[in-house]
């Protein structure tokens, strides 16, 4: 096993765009119902909602749906899926991106992460890495699963050598 660890990945367009286009889509069908909405809603019997305020639901949910799809054309448009990210390894540290728009890498002494764990949502699997300084989740399809398999098993190796 090599001592320096290293994975670069980039963001894949794709999804971005199916991101868009179902937050779009799901603006555009809140935004019908809500325009001809006529009847009221009752959530599992603990909060009714007139036919105004059920309207007023219906264009709140198409608003934060069709700011979700303008969200998208701007990471689409900064070009973030154009950006390659790393993730480094080595004996004494570990290096992560700490977000899409945050260009600087966050770097922290091995000595510093309090905790690392594997857990999926839905089939979704994330490797997430508690320092004192917050956390850093990564996504396994983001990076590929025989990449997210060795850097989780060389993290963890790591850790308990230390």
């Amino acid at each position: 096993m090599s001592d320096v660890l290293e994975i670069s990945y980039r963001l894949k367009a794709w999804k971005l765009v199916l991101a868009m286009i179902v937050a779009g889509a799901a603006a555009a069908g809140m935004g019908y119902i809500g325009l001809n909405n006529e009847a009221g809603i009752r959530f599992y019997h603990l909060v009714t909602l007139p036919p105004a305020g059920a309207t007023a639901f219906f264009w709140t949910i198409a608003a934060i749906c069709a700011a979700a799809a303008v969200m998208f054309v701007v990471m689409l448009a900064a070009g973030v899926t154009k950006q390659t990210y790393h993730i480094r390894l080595t004996p004494s540290d570990f290096t992560a991106p700490r977000g899409v728009f945050r260009k600087k890498p966050f770097t922290v002494a091995l000595s510093d992460i309090r905790n690392v764990r594997v857990y999926n949502v839905n089939s979704v699997h994330f490797l997430e890495v508690k320092t004192r300084q917050g956390k850093i989740t990564i996504n396994r399809s983001d990076i590929g699963k025989a990449a997210f398999n060795d850097l989780a098993g060389a993290l963890a190796g790591r850790l308990q050598a230390t």
